[in-house]
């Protein structure tokens, strides 16, 4: 059995989305617990500007969820379920609530290898802004 950090203490939800025969997007939502959770800020050159970019980080233990971009996580046990065809309840409104707390997956890494020290997978994205 592998031993994580104490600190490796979060509950997120993971929302992925897929897309059915008939065209319509649906969401599906599962809780993980004992997942890390990080928020940075980091600088970004856009346009010749530098820009303060917020950087929200989770490593989920192994196994490890199959988690790829377009994916949102959100910091805590969620309950809301996810509809984009439904005013207030759209993947938006959802990050919107949990400023801060919640990203659309923009990367991800595999580090659950043999060599790896902490097993984990890991993904970012940006910190939704108002």
């Amino acid at each position: 059995m592998r031993t994580y950090p104490e600190y490796w203490n979060e509950t997120v939800t993971l929302y992925t989305r897929s897309v059915g025969s008939d065209g319509l997007a649906t969401w599906t939502s599962t809780v993980y617990q004992g997942c890390f959770w990080q928020h940075r800020s980091a600088l970004s050159t856009g346009d010749g500007r530098h820009l303060g970019v917020e950087k929200l980080i989770c490593r989920f233990r192994v196994p490890a969820p199959a988690v790829k971009p377009g994916d949102i996580v959100i910091r805590g046990e969620i309950n809301s379920g996810i509809d984009e065809y439904t005013e207030g309840q759209r993947s938006a409104d959802l990050l919107k609530s949990h400023t801060g707390n919640g990203f659309t997956v923009t990367a991800t890494h595999d580090n659950t290898g043999r060599t790896a020290m902490i097993p984990h997978l890991y993904a970012e994205g940006a910190a939704y802004e108002t």
